[in-house]
């Protein structure tokens, strides 16, 4: 096998690696192409005996395969309308299907017995859910969703579309599945088009695909009334799919149309404002589609560039651990790894690829305690005179055209598979010399590094219109509980922020943010339940930054 070398770099996280075609850490099972046409989503299934089955959709129906051993079978198959969309959830002993095609016959939500395998498959019936639209008042009929989701007996449609003019946005449609085989539809939020969605707590997380949508938070309580609470806007956004980690600390997005289509990882500590923990994607002509999240790990279906299965033991260092390619091109069209299904009790996983159907692989992480080590670090990138963090700091690796600059308290998230690794080092302005600069981590540990650059003086005069600009003066007292003073003095009228962060980079208080006079000007911060530590305290006023250090000691 040939070496792979992987890197998170960021100023939240991001990961790079090269084009790979040979699998990393992942084997093949099986593979199977049962059926003529394109295929979209897949899914599985546990029989009551334990028995494993993939679900995988085809342009002409619904493929059932048993992966129980080799070489792997079709054992049943379900006709359906004709499309390229295909998605499907499983509930007890029932798969629901649905396409966007709402013309040809036998369109709508498909239910289908899967208790009789693998002897056969049986669709059971196939419904048009009918509702009171909560805007006109009036009852509609649903012919057509985009995806599904399910969480205890709620089954939600996703993008759906109903039968009477004009369409409405495509939100969320919830079913009670209390009888799995007569579900009866409850309430919906037209609130914006929803493309896909995760479900925990009655809470929806809702990916906003279009126009920049983002995120939707939605409060599903009350199924008859469900309202948003919470938005995630950001740059780029054309959200596909949604996912929450193991312990739902964190929110996994994919963004699959826009300009920049990656794996996002946001930290939900507060829901009502969510905040970018990470970035990753395997190549600059990745596509990302959909996440799914099982244990430590995510595991992403990126089109041409595979599968590729991310370590998420700290979500905010992401490390790429294993992958599995399907696709010989490394481009960004339509094409390769659709969907990933990786729950299985056995540890093996599906991927249905558009053009090549069904794949099995297994991947010694699926299953706990994993053997696959990572090495993190967390970088600083400081001045080696007052030790104070350098932010805007650009960070590449050699040869790779990719590069991230350093938050706003120089800090950078690293991590690969390997225990050494080298990153070339440019700070912004004519203050500092690039450097190149090798790093010594440890596998299985996350570990602090600190660079210090020498700073380069022209000349004393320099220096002096460097300092005499603005002012930031260290806080007093320091070290300091419960609170402390921080005096700053501006030479001109400026719109100023001073913010507080803690180590690792995350803002814990604003102290300012308004325009200000030219003058001295002193401001209070209480520690409140902050632990003790180190925090750091930055100065933005005009087109200077300056930085500050204290200690909150308890």
């Amino acid at each position: 096998m040939s070496k792979i070398f992987l890197l998170i770099i960021s100023s939240v996280a991001y990961l790079f690696s090269q084009s790979i075609q040979l699998p990393l850490n992942t084997t093949l099972y099986g593979s199977l192409k049962p059926r003529t046409g394109s295929y979209a989503s897949c899914y599985g299934y546990v029989a009551p005996n334990g028995k494993e089955y993939a679900i995988i959709g085809n342009q002409n129906g619904t493929s059932i395969i048993d992966i129980n051993s080799q070489p792997i079978t079709e054992v049943a198959f379900i006709p359906g309308p004709s499309s390229l969309w295909k998605e499907m959830k499983v509930y007890q002993n029932y798969c629901y299907v649905v396409t966007e095609n709402r013309s040809s016959a036998g369109y709508g939500l498909q239910i289908i017995n899967l208790s009789n395998l693998p002897t056969s498959a049986t669709l059971v019936k196939t419904i048009l859910p009918t509702f009171l639209n909560n805007t006109t008042q009036q009852k509609d009929t649903v012919v057509s969703s985009h995806s599904i989701s399910i969480e205890g007996k709620t089954l939600y449609l996703n993008g759906s579309s109903k039968s009477r003019s004009p369409n409405f946005t495509g939100g969320v449609i919830a079913l009670d599945l209390t009888d799995p085989e007569n579900p009866t539809p409850l309430g919906m939020y037209q609130g914006v088009y929803v493309h896909d969605s995760a479900i925990y707590n009655d809470t929806i997380y809702a990916a906003a695909i279009y126009s920049g949508g983002g995120i939707e938070i939605i409060d599903a309580r009350d199924k008859f009334n469900m309202k948003r609470i919470a938005k995630v806007s950001y740059p780029f956004s054309g959200t596909h799919n949604v996912d929450l980690t193991s312990d739902k600390k964190f929110i996994l997005s994919t963004d699959e149309i826009g300009s920049e289509n990656i794996l996002r990882i946001w930290d939900r500590t507060n829901i009502m404002d969510v905040k970018l923990a990470a970035k990753y994607r395997p190549s600059k002509y990745s596509r990302s589609h959909n996440a799914h999240v099982r244990g430590d790990y995510a595991y992403v279906a990126y089109y041409t560039q595979g599968l590729r299965i991310v370590d998420l033991k700290d979500p905010n260092i992401p490390v790429e651990v294993g992958n599995y390619d399907t696709h010989s091109l490394d481009t960004t069209i339509y094409d390769g790894v659709w969907g990933v299904f990786p729950n299985f009790p056995s540890g093996k996983i599906i991927l249905s690829d558009m053009s090549n159907g069904l794949y099995v692989i297994e991947f010694p992480g699926t299953l706990s305690p994993s053997t696959i080590k990572v090495a993190r670090s967390f970088l600083t990138i400081a001045d080696s005179t007052s030790g104070l963090p350098i932010p805007n700091v650009t960070v590449e690796i050699p040869n790779n055209p990719n590069i991230f600059i350093t938050n706003s308290v120089g800090k950078v998230g690293i991590g690969g598979l390997y225990d050494t690794m080298t990153v070339k080092i440019t700070p912004s302005g004519n203050s500092y010399k690039a450097i190149y600069q090798k790093l010594n981590l440890t596998l299985g540990a996350t570990v602090n590094i600190t660079i210090k650059l020498p700073k380069i003086i022209n000349s004393v005069d320099d220096e002096k219109v460097i300092a005499t600009t603005h002012f930031l003066a260290q806080n007093y007292p320091n070290p300091f509980n419960p609170s402390t003073t921080i005096n700053y003095y501006l030479s001109t009228s400026e719109f100023v922020t001073l913010k507080v962060y803690d180590i690792l980079g995350k803002e814990i208080s604003t102290l300012v943010n308004s325009q200000i006079y030219a003058g001295s000007h002193s401001v209070e911060f209480k520690s409140n339940n902050l632990p003790s530590g180190v925090y750091y305290y930055i100065l933005n006023a005009g087109n200077q930054s300056l930085t500050k250090r204290m200690i909150l000691s308890k």
